[in-house]
């Protein structure tokens, strides 16, 4: 939930700017603690090329990104604290991948006996 007038504007704002770029989501929570990210935007490959208009923010844009916009100047452990949240996502994102790749992996393979070959602790298929 936003506290201040300005943090709900500038996430208005942004998400504006990007809605024509690709999808946006505001306090996306996150799951391994109680955070919240201001703007989590994933990029339309077919719209990146319209980005250039919006200077840094299209060049932002071009890749799955998070925003934090603050209104006063950065403290340090305010930084800590959006290196911490990026790099949940970042886990987030990786554990994703191993579970499709697991999902996707399970159909194709094959059934094995499951029995242990003597002496190596191994299981043989």
């Amino acid at each position: 939930m936003t506290r201040f007038i300005y943090d709900q504007f500038t996430k208005q704002y942004i998400q504006e700017l990007l809605k024509e770029l690709g999808q946006t989501e505001t306090s996306k929570t996150m799951t391994s603690e109680r955070r919240e990210i201001d703007i989590f935007f994933t990029p339309n490959p077919e719209k990146i090329a319209d980005a250039s208009h919006l200077g840094l923010l299209g060049r932002l844009a071009t890749t799955p990104a998070v925003f934090e916009p603050f209104s006063n100047p950065v403290k340090p452990r305010e930084i800590c604290s959006c290196l911490v949240k990026l790099l949940d996502l970042k886990a987030e994102f990786e554990r994703q991948a191993v579970r499709e790749k697991n999902k996707q992996g399970t159909g194709n393979r094959k059934q094995g006996t499951g029995k242990r070959e003597e002496g190596t602790g191994k299981v043989k298929s």
